[in-house]
């Protein structure tokens, strides 16, 4: 083969290869981003809120007040995109069984909202628990003096 086919096969081949190892690198960092995203402002966001209302206090959807009930579902509601499948639709029957203030307070639709609710709840917080040790460093915690 001629020197000159050669070096122009190699560059050709430096080219392609680099090209593809440069998409690949964007595509792994635009994951890691949406999913850091995604923790902060979905997984860790309804910890803080979820903590701020559950202190020392009924754990049942039905059992808080309304604008509690107000607060987490309108979080859920517009933050639903970084939910998956199983999360989406545990969403949307909580958001089912609480029209109406729950069909006038049916007892059924009741059990099936707090239900919903609370394998949400335990859904997110478990998986908040594992993206913290990922996202958020300790010493990062640390109050400067």
């Amino acid at each position: 083969m001629d020197d000159k086919v050669f070096s122009i096969l190699c560059a050709v081949f430096s080219f392609l290869l680099s090209l593809v190892g440069s998409y690949a690198i964007y595509k792994i960092q635009k994951i890691k981003t949406r999913e850091e995203n995604a923790y902060f402002s979905f997984y860790y966001a309804f910890f803080v809120i979820w903590n701020s209302i559950h202190q020392g206090r009924a754990f049942n959807y039905y059992d808080l007040n309304q604008d509690e009930q107000k607060k987490i579902s309108d979080f859920l509601f517009e933050n639903e995109l970084y939910a998956d499948k199983e999360l989406r639709d545990l969403i949307y029957e909580l958001k089912c069984n609480q029209l109406n203030n729950f069909d006038d307070n049916d007892k059924t639709n009741i059990l099936y909202a707090n239900k919903a609710y609370n394998q949400i709840v335990d859904i997110i917080l478990k998986r908040e628990e594992k993206l913290r040790k990922k996202y958020v460093k300790v010493h990062d915690l640390k109050i400067k003096k």
